[in-house]
């Protein structure tokens, strides 16, 4: 009995580069190669692995978590959402706070949400510190520091029950133009704000997306080996597990079909990276909110469910095109980031 491989006519590369410049009606197969805007070219394949630089990508370990943002202004209408969004799939919270809420608040707010269930992340203005009540309405309730990330940039203001689940946030977005220049600018500002906590675990990145399926790709993973290099030189664990947000914008003119597909190939280039945590952001111009997020949610569930895109993890690694594209940018980025600093 043949083996599976057997089954199949082995060629050279030679042969494969011969057979397609056929194709191509005598074209020189080099003629496709294609470039970034920070002098960065790349040929339409790659037949081995690079190997100038350490590709060790940190891996996910887990599924990512379909998470959706509440602008909070009514307690008690945010609850009616926050319940109606749990039952259809939500599986994280982020409350942005623009008011000062009362222990009362926080009752109407978290009203049946089970804190040992669903992560929590909040984040708020200076005008809406509540983190006094929010200690006083958690010292009544069963709840997991492990699932309350409270997002800040700095080390002020935290009650000293809560300071356990202080997270750092970090902003990143994904440019088309000058991505290396760019990330490196971004990733020094990150840099900075570590110096200044010294808490790299507890530190997350909120990525914002492109539209181009391969920079997000090697835009989040060069930017995690990046900051694996950061917490090196800055004398920490560079094995520091890496949490990503990411974020994908519903904000353009385009029709209603393009904007959904759009998001669909974004979300699939994020997971496929191994982000923590996925936001498809409604667009704010609808008129039917929660219609829009319930579509944005069923991307997510398409992914998981039908596509199974939450049973492999890193499924880019190994994948020669995506490791050139990660190695030349991780090391443009590098090479900016230690210009600049």
């Amino acid at each position: 009995m043949k083996t599976f491989s057997e089954n199949f006519t082995s060629y050279s590369v030679n042969e494969w580069i011969q057979k397609a410049e056929k194709d191509l009606k005598g074209k020189s197969i080099s003629e496709l190669s294609w470039s970034w805007t920070d002098a960065m070219s790349f040929p339409p394949v790659y037949f081995e692995s690079p190997s100038a630089v350490n590709l060790n990508v940190p891996s996910s370990q887990s599924p990512w978590t379909i998470t959706e943002i509440f602008d909070i202004h009514s307690p008690a209408q945010s609850n009616q959402d926050i319940l109606e969004a749990l039952s259809m799939g939500l599986e994280s919270i982020h409350l942005k706070l623009h008011k000062r809420l009362t222990l009362d608040d926080w009752n109407l707010l978290l009203d049946k949400v089970i804190l040992t269930y669903v992560h929590l992340f909040i984040s708020f203005t200076e005008e809406a510190h509540s983190l006094d009540t929010l200690q006083d309405y958690l010292q009544e309730k069963e709840w997991d520091k492990s699932k309350l990330s409270i997002l800040t940039s700095d080390d002020s203001g935290l009650p000293s029950h809560l300071q356990v689940c202080q997270q750092f946030s970090a902003n990143l977005i994904i440019q088309t133009d000058m991505p290396a220049k760019n990330l490196a600018k971004q990733m020094l500002h990150a840099e900075q704000m570590l110096q200044a906590s010294k808490n790299a675990k507890r530190f997350i990145f909120n990525i914002t997306l492109s539209k181009s399926f391969y920079h997000n790709i090697a835009g989040i993973q060069a930017a995690k080996i990046v900051w694996q290099n950061i917490l090196d030189a800055n004398g920490l664990d560079p094995n520091t597990p890496i949490d990503c947000i990411a974020h994908i914008q519903d904000e353009d003119e385009l029709d209603e079909n393009t904007q959904k597909i759009n998001a669909t190939i974004q979300a699939v280039s994020a997971v496929s990276c191994g982000v923590a945590y996925l936001i498809i952001h409604p667009k704010r111009t609808v008129e039917d909110q929660k219609f829009e997020r319930r579509i944005n949610r069923n991307i997510q569930h398409l992914l998981k469910l039908e596509s199974y895109m939450d049973r492999v993890m890193n499924p880019t690694e190994g994948a020669y095109y995506f490791d050139h594209l990660t190695k030349e940018l991780a090391e443009a980025i590098w090479s900016e980031f230690q210009s600049m600093s």
